[in-house]
This record gives C-alpha cells, structure tokens and sequence, in this order.
C-alpha cells in the first residue's frame, strides 16, 4: 500500500465471512455493483474458453474465467449469481458447448462449487427470511406507488419522493429507500406502464435484430452470443438491483449492437469479394 496510492483488495477471503468488494484507499465498492461489473468480462472469457482453437489461449481464458468466477462468489451477490448462471445457459443454448471443450468450464464449475463460502450458503438460506435483504418490503412500497400513478408514474428520478409518500404499506422495512433494487419497478414508478412498455419494446427489439444476425451468420458466432449473454444477464441482475443508469449497462448494450453489425455474413463476404477482384 505504500508502493500503490490505490490498491484492489478482496475484504476477508480466508473468513468467507464478510462479502469481498474492490478497496481503494478509504473508498470502498459495493460489492453489488462489483458483481454486476464483472458479467461481462466473464462472457468474453468462457467465450474465449469455447472458441479457442489452440490450448495456451484457451487456458489462459479459462484461468481468467475462474478468477472472475470466484470473485462474482465471494461478493455473495446472489441476483448476480443468478445472471452468471444465465449467461452459461445461453452458451448451452447457442453454442452446442456440450463437447469436449466443456469438459473445462465443467470441471471449473465443479471445484468453485466445491469452495464456496459458507457465508453464501447462509445468504441464500436466509433469503426468505431477510425478505431479499428488505428489497420485498421496497417492492411492496413500490407496487403501491404504481397503483396510484398508473400510467404517467411519478417522474424522472422520483422513486424516493414516491416510497416515502406510501412507506407506510411496507411490512417491515421502514428506513429511507433511495433505490428500487429493481429496474423495472423503477422505471414503472417513476415513468409509469408506458415507459415500461416502451423499455420492453426497445430491448425486444434489440433480440429481434440479433436474432436475425445469428440466423445469417455463416462462420462462428461466438462474440455474438457472448454479448448476448451478458445482456440477458444484466437484464436477470437488473430484477435485484436498479442498474439501468449504470455504464456496464449500456456498455453491455451497445457491445451487442455493435457484435449483431459487425458480424460477416455470406453476404458481406460475397461483397467484399467483389470489391477485392476490382469488381466495384
């Protein structure tokens, strides 16, 4: 620390007690959002891991991939848990990742399974019992809201004007709530049913367009599919924590525009074939 004005730090590894996050000198991350900061990089990496042709690469990938893996576990984030397993499914799903390849993520999803700490164990045990860490008593508060704002909501940015309005409806949760820990409820509070509609209807959309590509794409879509996972999983995340104003977000976002624009196609190929032979 004396070397580096900034240091990253995991907080209290060797406990598994308290919930790791990134420490920089008196500032201290939230380890949800830390969480949700590393969705992304570790699509690219099991991306890496499957499509790999030679091993150094691909170990190399895979050694990335178990980092980020276990410090997603060690935040004990759980909606962030649950969009990493997303992400794997949509691997499955796209990529016929059940061959030899797979052995690797298997196996390294077997031993970090293995490790995990005893305190997430305890948090998900516990996650009825906390009420989602009060986020069901927000939500509570939140639908209320709704019903009396249907259609337009409360406006831009007032989720705290609206929950302290109809705090009372909470079961128990009663201290001051600046955060939905929900995107969609937020943006149904604040922008009403129709902004949610509309939100909907963007990233449909958005799947529509992807879709398409994947249809047309002749070679590997790895990169397509790897940012389709990570959107899908930051839209899984986004249930447990209003991310809808954070970069990774729209980072995660326009890497998937780009990946559906930027993917060669055997029309594109033919194209650029022309223009080589002087054609064009």
């Amino acid at each position: 620390s004396t070397l580096f004005p900034y240091t990253t730090l995991f907080r209290s590894i060797a406990s598994h007690q308290v919930r790791a996050t990134l420490v920089a000198g008196d500032l201290e991350g939230n380890p949800n959002r830390f969480a949700i900061r590393l969705l992304l990089p570790l699509s690219f990496a099991i991306a890496r891991v499957v499509s790999a042709r030679k091993w150094r690469p691909r170990l190399i990938a895979l050694l990335f991939m178990a980092i980020m893996s276990w410090a997603l576990i060690l935040t004990m984030s759980r909606g962030s848990l649950l969009a990493g397993v997303v992400i794997i499914l949509i691997f499955v799903l796209r990529i016929k990742l059940l061959r030899r390849r797979a052995v690797l993520v298997v196996l390294t999803a077997v031993v970090l399974a293995a490790a995990v700490p005893e305190g997430l164990v305890e948090r998900v045990k516990h996650a009825a019992a906390d009420r989602g860490a009060g986020r069901l008593d927000i939500w509570t508060v939140g639908l209320t809201a709704l019903k009396h704002r249907p259609v337009i909501g409360a406006g831009f940015n007032n989720f705290p004007k609206a929950y302290t309005e109809f705090a009372g409806y909470a079961p128990h949760f009663t201290k001051i709530v600046n955060d939905a820990h929900n995107i969609y409820l937020a943006i149904s509070v604040e922008e009403g049913v129709i902004g949610l509609l509309l939100f909907l209807m963007a990233v449909k959309m958005q799947f529509s367009v992807v879709s398409k590509s994947r249809s047309k794409v002749e070679k590997s879509k790895i990169m397509l599919v790897s940012c389709e996972a990570a959107f899908c999983g930051l839209l899984v995340a986004g249930f447990f924590g209003t991310i809808i104003w954070d970069k990774t977000f729209w980072f995660s976002l326009a890497c998937l525009a780009l990946a559906t624009t930027l993917q060669p196609t055997k029309g594109s190929e033919d194209r650029a074939l022309i223009r080589r032979e002087g054609t064009v």
